[in-house]
Parts: structure tokens; sequence; C-alpha cells
């Protein structure tokens, strides 16, 4: 199947930064299951149907439990989630720029 959109043609720049920023990601120490997390909640945020269905799934692939992923977009208020996850949600909470639960 050919892809609809062919974005290292329109966006290649941003593509590279994407590529970029996933490799960091994976060499910066935080757990793969967090890593999928923030990734799955970017999506939530974003509305990307495709992407949440990737997430959830590779969420569930590393074993990460329905409840936290049900959870997610509450983990605020939420005690299912660790204190790795409370401290990068502090950090997004205190920013400058603020991105508001949906």
């Amino acid at each position: 199947m050919e892809p609809r959109i062919n974005y290292t043609k329109i966006a290649g720049g941003g593509v590279h930064a994407m590529l970029g920023l996933e490799k960091y990601l994976h060499s910066c120490g935080l757990e793969e299951g967090l890593l999928h997390l923030i990734k799955l909640r970017a999506s939530q945020i974003n509305g990307c149907a495709y992407c949440l269905d990737m997430h959830w799934k590779d969420l569930r692939a590393i074993g990460e439990s329905e409840r936290r992923m049900y959870s997610l977009h509450r983990c605020v208020e939420s005690a299912v989630h660790r204190r790795s996850h409370d401290a990068g949600h502090r950090q997004r909470l205190t920013s400058d720029r603020r991105v508001p639960f949906r």
C-alpha cells in the first residue's frame, strides 16, 4: 500500500527532528513504560486515533496495566500512577506553556 503522505518529502526537517527526539528519549534513562505513557498522552491531546491505537498496543505489549492506561487522562488525580510520572506532570503543569487536560 502506498502511503497517503510522504512526510520526508513534504517536511523532511520535521521528520529528522522527531527522529532525533526519539533517539534522545531512548537514551535519557526514562523507563520504557513511561515513554509509552507519555506518547499515549500526547496522542490523546493531539486527537490522533492512529497514534492512540499504536501506543495503546505498545503499552499492552510491554505489560502495562489496563487500569493505568484508562486512567491516563486523569493521572494527576489518580493514585495508580507512580511518583516518576508525577514529576513529569508537575513539570508540565508548572511550565510557561500549559497544555490543558481534555
